[in-house]
């Protein structure tokens, strides 16, 4: 039987998953959750669990946030508290931490967060059960269904980016998604309409052909949306799991409660955003003509009114088909909003307090270091490998061109979105091609289905290197990090990106214009499914503070070819930056951690 997991933001949202119906719940910690605003201490994590157990509801501890190297102790910790406490899994998103945290606690199961980006059959070593990306086929759910355990969202907010594969909120807001902070960049307006805010996902009417492709759990999102939301959709999927099927009203209250209009997802259609408003709107009632609004829906004593353009609450009752007088533009969409909507929330959950002792003892990698200084480039086309080749000492590149990197060593650029017959497709190339040419061929490592090729490879910062734990190639350290971040790493075998447009976003949803422009100005360019910071990193002669504490190879991403010299003349002392850095960036190298 497929299992329903609900989100357990806070106790009561916990008790009211489980009395309507959850067979799961999921919750964070006082730490490393994604949803950072919606924790629980640690200390009542053990009486949760037993009230869940004896209940039949598991209890799923979400630590599924990046962690840094001088938090590591503190997050095996919460490990512990998980452990100890009789949770049933833990949903993590470093997947490198994997055999660290297998050794810790032998009989943890794990389950990777969406926020690791498994979207093949090749990323799922060490896990569990994997909760899929939104963005995933039907063919591809099925086929990762017949081999591991997957968990599927059917209801709830939508990321517009591939989870995990965001860093807008971070590096052009100063707040980090992937550290459970994110400041929802993606609700705002760009082209002055909503162009990247999505509508929330709605599949209560696939239920069964999931079920058909193998899944094995259904997930709700919302730890941070209110225990009538939580109630509600757990009763109302629960009975159409028990084959009771749902009504007319059950929609309403489920639209009532948290709607931003529906979506069936990327599964089914090709577009999930609504650029005309960001937040929740209910239930569509109608559009305003002549200021009068004919209600499509009844309205009842105590529900709100939500006028696009202004909200009023109501305090009268309204049959549908009625005519009521609203004054505002001409085809304003108007929606309930609120309603005193009843939940039950079951039996008191009082918790108490229990002190775990935890004792890890992580071992660290073994020290190593660059000696000599390298510079990494990016190589756009054959046109743009000829003018750096030689000038860069390892150049990434398309696969086709190969042929033009004479020089330099060339580094294939693997796919960052691929499922799992075109990572086979892409495994099968790369070797084939490698062995003609012998061990000069390396990678950069862009997706999870190549992590473990036999080759010489860089990590992309895509993979959100955050810490040294988890035994990577040479990673491409997260641009997330700053000086003082990366002075934590003992190894420093790594490789830091000093010049580029940083990718903000990796979406699906079809963009048409070049450029996305917010409120301020700020120019995001779009190209081929990427969205790039509105301004260029250059450290220019702050690179010799990562030289300082022992960085040795630099990653330039640029298709101007001048910023190779520049930086090399740098390193040389001889190079004055003052004018030429002007409108650019030191993106997060020097926020404060």
């Amino acid at each position: 039987m497929v299992e329903l997991v609900l989100p357990g933001g806070n106790i009561n949202c916990i008790r009211a998953a489980v009395a309507n119906g959850a067979d799961a719940v999921y919750i964070g910690l006082s730490e490393f959750s994604a949803r950072a605003a919606a924790g629980i201490d640690e200390m009542y994590l053990r009486s949760i669990v037993d009230f869940c157990h004896e209940r039949n509801v598991k209890v799923y501890v979400a630590l599924n946030t990046l962690v840094k190297n001088n938090e590591m102790m503190r997050y095996f910790e919460l490990l512990g508290y998980a452990a100890q406490g009789g949770c049933d899994a833990v949903i993590i998103q470093d997947l490198d931490l994997i055999p660290i945290i297998k050794k810790h606690f032998r009989n943890l199961r794990i389950h990777a967060s969406t926020q690791a980006g498994i979207m093949n059959l090749q990323s799922i070593k060490g896990c569990d059960r994997v909760v899929l990306p939104r963005e995933m086929s039907l063919d591809e759910i099925r086929r990762m269904s017949e081999v591991v355990e997957t968990e599927v969202f059917v209801q709830g907010a939508l990321c517009v980016s591939y989870s995990g594969l965001c860093l807008f909120s971070s590096i052009a807001g100063g707040r980090s998604g992937n550290r459970g902070d994110c400041a929802q960049p993606c609700r705002k307006m760009y082209n002055k309409k909503y162009s990247l805010s999505t509508k929330d996902l709605c599949l209560i009417d696939k239920l069964g052909e999931l079920q058909e492709l193998g899944v094995s759990a259904f997930k709700i999102e919302g730890r941070l949306r209110s225990p009538s939301y939580v109630g509600i959709a757990a009763r109302i999927y629960r009975k159409v799991l028990d084959g009771k099927g749902y009504d007319k009203e059950d929609m309403r209250q489920l639209r009532i409660a948290f709607s931003r209009e529906f979506t069936e997802g990327f599964a089914y259609v090709d577009s999930v955003v609504d650029p005309r408003m960001p937040g929740k709107r209910g239930l569509f009632l109608g559009k305003v003509k002549d200021n009068k609004l004919i209600l499509q829906e009844d309205v009842r004593e105590g529900d709100g009114l939500l006028v696009a353009d202004g909200g009023f609450k109501t305090n009268f009752e309204a049959a549908k088909g009625d005519t009521i007088d609203i004054k505002a533009d001409d085809y304003t969409p108007v929606y309930i909003n609120s309603s005193e909507l009843y939940v039950d929330l079951g039996d008191e959950l009082k918790p108490k307090k229990h002190n775990i002792k935890v004792d890890v003892n992580l071992t660290r990698v073994n020290i190593e270091k660059f000696e000599h200084v390298k510079f990494v480039a990016k190589g756009y086309n054959r046109k743009h490998i000829e003018e750096i080749d030689g000038k860069a000492d390892i150049i990434y590149c398309k696969m086709e061109d190969l042929d033009s990197v004479k020089k330099s060593r060339p580094f294939v650029i693997s796919p960052k979105i691929v499922d799992s017959p075109s990572a086979d497709t892409f495994i099968k190339s790369f070797n084939e091609r490698r062995k003609r040419a012998g061990d000069k061929i390396g990678l950069l490592v862009r997706n999870r289905a190549f992590i473990d090729l036999d080759c010489d490879k860089h990590v992309d910062y895509c993979l959100n290197n955050f810490n040294e734990y988890g035994g990577k190639s040479v990673p491409i350290l997260s641009p997330e990090l700053s000086i003082e971040d990366i002075k934590t790493f003992r190894n420093k075998k790594v490789i830091c990106l000093v010049h580029g447009y940083i990718t903000l976003m990796t979406i699906k949803e079809p963009i048409k214009s070049d450029y996305l422009v917010d409120d301020e100005g700020r120019r995001f360019r779009y190209l081929d499914g990427e969205i790039f910071n509105y301004a260029e990193l250059g450290l220019f002669n702050r690179i010799m503070d990562l030289y300082g504490i022992g960085i040795r190879w630099f990653y330039i991403d640029s298709r101007d070819i001048k910023w190779i010299r520049v930086y090399k003349k740098i390193l040389k002392n001889s190079f004055d930056d003052r004018k030429i850095k002007k409108g650019f960036t030191t993106g997060n190298y020097y926020q404060i951690s």
